[in-house]
């Protein structure tokens, strides 16, 4: 898939995340500013205050040319962009990074680079304003003939913004998105994963580091630096647990799960990995009816239609293999042009802004409908539209 059929999934995601928010603004609500010396931010990060998720660090990978410079620009104190925080509502004096992940990482690594993975290298390279530095690893900075070269970069300032009292994670969710809605957006998944951790939130990164049938059907060929992996599974995950307490908020869907299944994690751990092995079976299932191409696809579209993936990975994720024959698969290619066509409550329910309660019934139900006649099924109804809507 091109980079930007990818980057108009994010943008559209976070917008639709944006959209089911409730802001109230508090008076509450307070922000600082100050330089902390490279010394300072390392020792924040190095005592957990700051957090970084070392164990899943390569999905946040510039090159070590990107990040020389930065260790470059810090040794020679010309400006560098400022960093971010947010102290979380629930652990004092903790952490989460708003903006400024790579530049903290880039520190951290070429400091640490045992605990730190994030350079391919740590070793500083194909800089042009002081070619001396090339080469120049942590150890060969800490020897004595380059003290002054050493101190300039423990000691060079970083403007760090933090945002204290904010009493829900919402008014995050807002400066993060207005903070990265820059050329390569990020996706809203990157905050939820520092904001809420546990064993499920692990689970979903560890299930996307290693290339898999998702990662075919989105045309990339690593795991996503946006996390949008791993949101992918998320909501796979969160509708086959509770699809029917979907109230039309999608945001506090996909956080409610993660918080219940990160709570519960040893009595749920054999059910949801049992799910992702349907999740896979499910696409590999959909790539051998209607080829690869088009797997989250509807007809007239090209582009990767996240909420179409929903429907069909729902659904084919728990068909049998007795139920693959074709038959059967000619029916559901049919109807399924036929859907994409002529219905448009059906169309209407793909398009952007869609995860309104009714939007998200309508289209699980025309699907589960088509499910049921084409592989001669009986899906129950999941979800019932409320009456106002």
């Amino acid at each position: 898939m091109e980079s930007t059929n990818l980057d108009n999934e994010i943008v559209e995601s976070n917008k639709e995340i944006i959209e089911d928010m409730s802001i109230v603004l508090s008076e509450n609500i307070k922000t600082y500013s100050r330089d902390w010396t490279v010394e300072t931010i390392y020792n924040q990060i190095k005592q957990g205050n700051i957090e970084l998720n070392p164990k899943f660090q390569r999905r946040n990978a510039w090159t070590d040319e990107k990040r020389s410079r930065l260790i470059e620009s810090l040794i020679l104190k010309l400006p560098v962009p400022s960093i971010v925080l947010a102290e979380s509502h629930t652990e004092k004096n903790k952490f989460v990074v708003l903006d400024g992940k790579q530049r903290l990482l880039t520190i951290a690594g070429f400091i640490d680079h045992e605990k730190y993975k994030y350079w391919d290298k740590p070793i500083l390279r194909d800089l042009r304003l002081k070619p001396s530095l090339n080469g120049m690893t942590v150890e060969l900075l800490s020897q004595e003939v380059n003290n002054d070269n050493n101190r300039a970069f423990q000691n060079s300032d970083i403007r760090c913004t933090v945002v204290f009292n904010q009493s829900t994670d919402d008014i995050l969710y807002e400066i993060f998105y207005r903070l990265n809605s820059g050329a390569v957006p990020l996706s809203m998944q990157e905050l939820r994963q520092s904001l809420r951790k546990g064993d499920f939130s692990d689970f979903l990164m560890e299930s996307t580091e290693s290339i898999g049938p998702l990662h075919k059907v989105l045309g990339i060929d690593q795991p996503d630096k946006r996390l949008i992996d791993a949101e992918i599974l998320l909501k796979y995950i969160s509708n086959r647990y509770s699809l029917i307490d979907y109230s039309g908020n999608l945001k506090r869907f996909l956080d409610d799960n993660l918080v219940k299944l990160n709570k519960n994690w040893e009595s749920k751990s054999s059910y949801i990995k049992e799910l992702l092995t349907q999740f896979d079976v499910g696409i590999v299932r959909l790539v051998n009816i209607i080829g690869n191409e088009n797997v989250g696809r509807y007809s007239g579209e090209s582009r990767f239609n996240r909420n179409v993936f929903d429907v069909q990975i729902f659904y084919f994720s728990q068909l049998l293999d007795v139920d693959i024959n074709s038959v059967n698969n000619s029916k559901y290619i049919e109807g399924f042009k036929e859907l994409s066509k002529s219905n448009s409550e059906f169309r209407k329910s793909l398009t952007s802004s869609t995860n309104t309660k009714k939007n998200f019934t309508t289209r699980f139900e025309c699907f589960r409908t088509l499910i049921n006649d084409s592989y001669d099924k009986d899906f129950p109804q999941i979800l019932v539209p409320e009456s106002n809507e």
